[in-house]
């Protein structure tokens, strides 16, 4: 099987200064070498700008001002190298962001991440259904192979509108932890697997025990924005339980977290994992919903959704610990 890309990527476009989430705010903005040894021959008015703006330790990145906004950011929220160098001088991370890319057993894949609003808009208010498209060579490795096969069974679940949004979920759990089994017994995917009415492993996931040990564990994680610690720590008090309407919203979040992570199983082999990961991302997100006035929520799904991704998404460090306490868990 080939790589994917979502049928959505080419249609991103960055908003810039109309942007309320600027990416250039807020974060470390580390610079990578090629981009770095440009700016150190870059001679002229910027010259001097560059070597006041770059700092090199541990890494090399851009200063941020008191309001940890990159010193290069001008007062209309636009990149002053992009305006007075060009757009091919840029790192890669800004010239990149919101894009993330696979490269394991030998495909390649692109996809947007949704800690970027135009993105998380472009991806989530969708009401048609996404369509992954072939890129790239197809996989040398019999590991990445069972887990696309998997993924896209995976995803044709999801986009089963005759059932309702949680019951697709209870059978991407029960699907994922039966690929896991041929995966560990070297088995190929069986194409003759009969969908149980087992509600079992979601209705674990979903319970009010489990809300509570998630939202405190996700407490404990490192935090880019104190607003969030408050969020979670109200919806361990408050929520009563997430409630998934029928609405495309949930179809694709879960699909854009199932895109993104499900072939990193190819380096832990925790296949379930992943699929619990997508589910219980869907579930924080609900959760932290539920605090909020039914009349609200449509409101807040976005920038929620936006905001989990920057926590957990974009820290690997945070990442990493959820999947290995999910790991401790399956």
């Amino acid at each position: 099987m080939k790589g994917k890309i979502p049928d959505y990527y080419e249609q991103f476009s960055c908003i810039g200064s109309r942007c309320r989430d600027n990416c250039c705010i807020g974060w470390e903005i580390d610079i990578d070498q090629e981009a770095l040894n440009f700016y150190r021959r870059t001679k002229g008015d910027m010259a001097e700008r560059l070597a006041e703006g770059i700092s090199m330790e541990p890494v090399p990145h851009f200063r941020t001002d008191e309001r940890g906004r990159c010193v290069f950011l001008n007062q209309e929220n636009l990149c002053d190298l992009y305006l007075n160098l060009g757009e091919e001088t840029l790192c890669e991370i800004c010239t990149n962001h919101p894009r993330f890319f696979h490269d394991c057993g030998g495909i390649q894949e692109k996809g947007l991440g949704i800690a970027c609003e135009e993105a998380a808009r472009l991806i989530l208010n969708r009401t048609g259904m996404v369509r992954f498209l072939d890129y790239g060579p197809s996989s040398c490795d019999e590991t990445v192979s069972f887990l696309l096969s998997v993924r896209e069974n995976m995803i044709n679940i999801l986009q089963n509108r005759s059932i309702k949004i949680e019951k697709r979920m209870a059978q991407i759990l029960e699907y994922g932890w039966q690929a896991q089994q041929w995966l560990n017994s070297s088995q190929p995917v069986s194409k003759d697997w009969i969908f149980s009415e087992e509600k079992e492993r979601f209705l674990t996931l979903s319970s009010d025990e489990s809300r509570k040990f998630w939202l405190s564990f996700y407490e404990d994680l490192d935090v880019m924005d104190e607003q969030w610690s408050k969020i979670l720590h109200e919806a361990k008090l408050r929520s009563e339980g997430a409630s998934f309407a029928e609405d495309p919203f949930w179809e694709q979040l879960c699909i854009y977290f199932m895109f993104r992570h499900l072939t990193a199983a190819s380096e832990d082999f925790n296949l379930y994992g992943k699929v619990q990961f997508c589910v219980l991302s869907c579930l924080i997100i609900g959760w932290i919903l539920d605090i909020y006035p039914e009349k609200e929520q449509d409101k807040k799904r976005l920038e929620t959704a936006k905001q989990y991704s920057k926590e957990i998404e974009y820290s690997e460090e945070n990442l990493q610990t959820v999947w290995e306490e999910l790991l401790f868990n399956s």
